[in-house]
Formats: C-alpha cells, structure tokens, sequence
C-alpha cells in the first residue's frame, strides 16, 4: 500500500512512535513472554522515519520468536 510516496509492506495491526537521537538511533523494546509456546511464531515489522528529506522506510521484516 502506498503512503506518501513510500510502500507500506505490513499491515496495520499496531502503530507505535519512537524518537531517534541527533545520530538517527531509536530502539523499541518489546516485552516478549516466556511461553513456550511462542517459540517459532513469527510477526512483520516495518519502520517509516520522517526527515528533512520527507518520509523514508525501510524494507519489510520478518521476526521470529525463539529462532
């Protein structure tokens, strides 16, 4: 899905916003259960960072828990 000139590749289940350092390092934490049973599940992810040269984004990514 398009956005602003840049290809959307995830879907928009959770939206959540950072803010990088002068550097352009930002981190996000994701609290992760120890269940067993999550081991092998997998989500996407997929980071758009505006800057002075408008809306960037990364490529797509796949996580997997355990693995």
């Amino acid at each position: 899905m398009p956005i602003a000139g840049c290809t959307l590749l995830t879907q928009l289940d959770v939206i959540t916003f950072d803010v990088a350092t002068a550097l352009g390092f930002g981190a996000l934490p994701v609290p992760v259960p120890a269940a067993p049973s999550l081991i092998g599940a997998g989500f996407f992810c997929q980071v758009l960072s505006l800057s002075p040269s408008g809306l960037n984004a990364t490529t797509g990514l796949r996580l997997t828990i355990g693995r």
